[in-house]
C-alpha cells in the first residue's frame, strides 16, 4: 500500500509539472496578432519607400489628407514592433520603435532619430483586413 501511494503521488506530481509546462508562456503571437504586426510592419516598409498608394491601403480611409512628407524623407528604419496592451479580435495595439532621416535642408514633422509610437490597427469584423486608425508617439499604453 505505501508503494502505491508513494507511485500515485509521484505520478500526480510528474502530471502536475508536465501541465504547468503546458501554460500560456509561449511568446508566438496569435493568427489574428500576426497579421495584425505584417500590417505594422508594412506601413513602416511603405513610409521609408516612399508609397503613397502602400501607406493610403494600409491606414485609415478616414485621413486621406494626411501630409506624408514622402518629398522630405530620406528613410525610416523600423527598429522593434512589440505587442501592446490591446488585443481583441477587432482592435490591435503595438509598439514600435523606429529611425527618421530627413533629406539634408529639409524639415519634417516628424524630427530626425529615434522615436517609439504606439500604432493602433482596427477592423470591421473577423473577415475584414487590419487597418492602421492611430499612430504617434506613446503617451499611455
Amino acid at each position: 500500500m505505501n508503494k502505491r501511494c508513494c507511485l500515485l503521488i509521484s505520478l500526480c506530481i510528474i502530471a502536475g509539472l508536465l501541465l504547468a509546462g503546458c501554460g500560456t508562456a509561449d511568446t508566438k503571437p496569435s493568427g489574428d496578432q500576426a497579421h495584425a504586426e505584417q500590417v505594422v510592419r508594412e506601413y513602416f516598409r511603405y513610409w521609408n519607400e516612399r508609397n503613397l498608394a502602400g501607406l493610403q491601403r494600409v491606414t485609415n480611409l478616414y485621413q486621406p489628407n494626411v501630409d506624408w512628407e514622402l518629398d522630405k524623407l530620406e528613410s525610416v528604419s523600423l527598429v522593434s514592433v512589440t505587442p501592446g496592451k490591446v488585443h481583441t479580435d477587432t482592435r490591435q495595439s503595438f509598439i514600435a520603435t523606429f529611425d527618421v532621416k530627413a533629406k539634408p535642408g529639409t524639415f519634417m514633422t516628424v524630427e530626425d532619430g529615434r522615436h517609439i509610437w504606439k500604432i493602433v490597427l482596427t477592423r470591421e469584423n473577423t473577415d475584414a483586413p487590419w487597418i492602421v486608425t492611430e499612430w504617434g508617439p506613446v503617451l499611455d499604453e
